[in-house]
């Protein structure tokens, strides 16, 4: 597997007194994974296998974690087609790639507050992307 990324973080001080203080930390980062390789006449690794065919993995040429399954079928437009039984059609293969764990980026801020001889900190942690 091949892993291609960027971290980046950021700290610092916006406020500092005698008797109170704020540190900050900004964090980002970003990774794209391939697996290149898998042992021979394998096309697919099943990590796990869901409800309704559709399985977690690691295929040849894809990301780490790619979802396969069964996926609607579209009109030319790229909207999926409803049926007549009121929901999406499906197709009838159910090894299409149809999404990827992998977020696009992730990031944090984490604070630290501290007055005289109390301390305080908290993160939030940002996520984008990455299919469920």
């Amino acid at each position: 597997m091949e892993n291609k990324g960027i971290e980046l973080i950021l700290s610092g001080t916006p406020v500092k007194t005698e008797n109170f203080s704020w540190d900050i930390k900004v964090n980002f980062a970003k990774n794209e994974s391939e697996v290149t390789r898998l042992a021979e006449d394998i096309e697919f690794i099943q990590l796990a296998n869901v409800q309704g065919g559709v399985s977690l993995g690691a295929s040849l040429g894809e990301p780490f974690g790619v979802i396969r399954g069964r996926d609607f079928v579209y009109h030319e437009n790229g909207q999926p087609i409803v049926g007549t039984n009121g929901y999406y059609q499906r197709t009838t293969e159910s090894n299409k790639v149809i999404g990827n764990i992998n977020p696009d980026w992730t990031g944090g801020v984490k604070n630290i507050l501290k007055y005289k001889n109390f301390n305080l900190s908290f993160l939030i942690d940002i996520q984008k992307g990455g299919d469920v």
